[in-house]
């Protein structure tokens, strides 16, 4: 019998922390999985199918979607931090609902819209210039900021007239406006905050071909994790980045960070530091 002496014997080193313990996928595969579903509209039990036939590998789809649910968790935290820079919510709504009473009373809500769309204006400049969330902050509060006071001004003077009735098409879109005044001031304080969801409406219209693949969410949990996962994903088709490269470096990484760091992995902060150390590579 050979025996092995203790002295000599091979030092093995600890296994780095992984997603799940004793678990199989790789972050590679988990990105791989998750870029799959998400992106390429493909439902996990054809992944199931396209793994065994392709590569001969049998991953049951249950086993797809514990691992699916896996990566929601992590991401999470990530998730949270984009959240806050997508907050804003109305402008577009109100805007929509003075085009509808134009017609009705063509003087005051043509108007108001011109004042909204001269604070569009200002937004479509700062977009097309690049400006930092910094310069946008600074931008919005000298030239955004008192034409959102001159039209709260005229929508509470325009109110207690008493002229538009809230049955009304104006007085409907006055009253709408005046009380989400709050939530419409927030892309003012804050230079990531858009001044309205449509981008993000925009970014979303490719999953409508993912919901033909899968008629039911399955349990309650689910659709929240999707909404993680298609939140990532599309932040990072926004700024042209490769989901996948993504996803398998964030999910190589995250085991290892702390809640400080995550602002360091988001999308963007990811894409800035990747684009630098490819100017630096290159010159």
């Amino acid at each position: 019998v050979h025996r092995v002496d203790p002295d000599r014997a091979p030092v093995i080193a600890p296994l780095p922390e992984r997603l799940l313990d004793r678990s199989l996928p790789s972050p590679g595969l988990l990105a791989h999985i998750l870029v799959g579903k998400y992106c390429d509209h493909l439902p996990l039990y054809r992944q199931e199918q396209i793994y065994a036939q392709r590569h001969g590998v049998h991953l049951p789809r249950q086993s797809l979607a514990r691992w699916v649910g896996l990566a929601a968790d992590w991401l999470q935290p990530i998730y949270e931090q984009i959240r806050t820079g997508v907050l804003a919510d109305g402008w577009a709504h109100v805007r929509r609902k003075f085009y509808e009473a134009l017609e009705s009373t063509p003087r005051p809500a043509g108007w108001l819209l011109r004042q909204i769309q001269h604070l569009y204006h200002i937004e479509a400049r700062l977009r097309a210039q690049r400006t930092s969330p910094k310069g946008r902050a600074v931008a919005r509060a000298h030239q955004s900021r008192p034409v959102v006071a001159r039209l709260e001004r005229a929508l509470i003077r325009l109110k207690s007239t008493g002229r538009y009735l809230p049955q009304s098409l104006l007085g409907g879109a006055i009253d709408y406006a005046l009380g989400q005044w709050s939530t419409l001031q927030v892309y003012l304080e804050d230079g990531r905050v858009e001044i309205d969801n449509n981008l993000v409406e925009n970014a979303i219209r490719p999953t409508a071909i993912g919901k033909k693949n899968w008629l039911f969410i399955g349990d309650a949990q689910a659709g929240a994790r999707s909404a993680i996962i298609y939140t990532v994903i599309e932040s990072c088709r926004r700024r042209q980045l490769d989901p996948y490269r993504y996803l398998r470096d964030v999910l190589t990484r995250l085991p290892q960070m702390t809640n400080r760091q995550i602002p360091d992995v988001t999308p963007e902060a990811w894409g800035k530091k990747h684009r630098t150390l490819q100017l630096q590579s290159a010159s």
